[in-house]
């Protein structure tokens, strides 16, 4: 959809474009834009998972490859060259790492936009919390706008890490409504192909995992309280069938394998791993849980399942709980039991009872949470933190 008639250049910044919810974000934005906006994507790592993505839609992805810096110092210069000839109006960075290297930007004389997309209130490693420190002092003089995806990262960033609070603007994630929506060919095709029964309750989880260690598996998304909960479902369900899928989220996964095991979960839960119909999974689905403790913003997942027709059953964290309203149910994190009860009274409920949960969160999504709605407003801040001499010669 055409948002805009502002010819501007925007230059945007990232760690790198791995599977994330920040990645699938600008890939939307950049894509929902006019064709007069020019974007060029650089990377301060390599390039990730998800360039191609935006290689289909034309947008140039450069990489920086910054935490190796004596390594391939060639193509570092082509990228910086690459970057003074686009001469970008604005500087759109996407959190972490990103935020910080923006003063070069904005020294010289680019304006610049932050983006937050965490609820985090602690950091695990000492670099992390001193990169916060040092943005919060940063964000006095160095970004325009700061914009936050959730009411909670607002209230984090404002209230505990203490960031400049006038310059901080809550802009909800957005999803593509025409991609993610009710599919009964997807529903059927897809439990086909994963031996599933058209009777059995589905529930899905999307989710990243950092690493394939043994060490920290689940991250904040909490997937062994999951796993615990699964195991209650399947006592009193039979036909119940979890679908796990998302970066590292596959059996090669020591952690993941051994709570299979551990749980006797072999037959109601499949490992699928990185998977590039996420519409499909989540039109099979009649429900979709998330079992994350702190840290989060606003979970796409959970707006693409929505939107799809799945009933969400998710832990309370970030703006979960906003989100899902009345289309779902919220339920204490770390409690497998409450998670595996909201569940199965879910999965009790007859076709028109459940039909009922699936049209409100439908609605929702559609009327609050779509990526038109959400390219607007970024589109907006971009275009005044350009200034009113560019805007005048578009």
């Amino acid at each position: 959809m055409i948002l805009t008639t502002i010819t501007m250049k925007i230059l945007h910044i990232v760690d790198s474009l791995s599977v994330n919810g920040r990645t699938i974000l600008i890939q939307e934005l950049t894509r929902n834009t006019n064709p007069s906006l020019e974007h060029l994507v650089i990377t301060l790592m390599n390039t990730g998972a998800l360039t191609h993505r935006f290689s289909e839609i034309g947008i140039e992805v450069h990489a920086l490859n910054l935490y190796k810096p004596f390594r391939n110092l060639s193509q570092k210069r082509k990228t910086i060259t690459r970057i003074f000839h686009f001469r970008p109006d604005v500087c759109l960075c996407w959190s972490g790492d990103a935020n910080l290297i923006s003063t070069i930007p904005r020294i010289l004389g680019i304006p610049v936009i932050w983006t937050l997309h965490n609820s985090t209130t602690q950091w695990k490693t000492a670099a992390a919390l001193y990169g916060v420190r040092l943005a919060a002092i940063l964000s006095k003089f160095v970004p325009k706008k700061i914009i936050c995806c959730s009411n909670k990262t607002f209230e984090i960033y404002r209230d505990i890490h203490r960031f400049k609070a006038d310059k901080l603007q809550v802009i909800t994630n957005g999803i593509d409504i025409k991609r993610f929506q009710p599919n009964k060919d997807a529903r059927g095709k897809i439990r086909k192909q994963l031996g599933i029964s058209d009777n059995a309750i589905v529930i899905s989880t999307a989710a990243r995992i950092a690493s394939l260690g043994r060490r920290n598996q689940g991250d904040f998304k909490d997937i062994e309280t999951l796993f615990k909960a699964a195991a209650i479902v399947c006592r009193h369900r039979q036909d119940a069938s979890f679908l796990l899928f998302g970066l590292n989220l596959n059996y090669e996964n020591e952690q993941l394998v051994g709570w299979l095991k551990a749980y006797d979960l072999q037959n109601n839960v499949q490992l699928l791993g990185f998977q590039d119909d996420v519409p499909g999974l989540f039109a099979a689905s009649d429900i979709f849980t998330l079992s994350s403790t702190s840290g989060e913003g606003l979970p796409i997942s959970l707006l693409e399942a929505m939107a799809s027709g799945a009933i969400p059953v998710c832990t309370d964290s970030g703006d979960i709980r906003t989100v899902v309203d009345s289309a779902g149910f919220v339920v204490p994190q770390k409690d497998a039991a409450k998670l595996a009860e909201a569940i199965l009274g879910i999965a009790k409920l007859n076709e028109s009872q459940r039909a009922k949960y699936s049209k409100s969160a439908i609605e929702m999504v559609k009327n609050t949470y779509s990526i038109d709605l959400t390219t607007r407003q970024y589109i907006d801040v971009v275009a005044q933190a350009i200034g009113p001499s560019k805007k005048a010669s578009c």
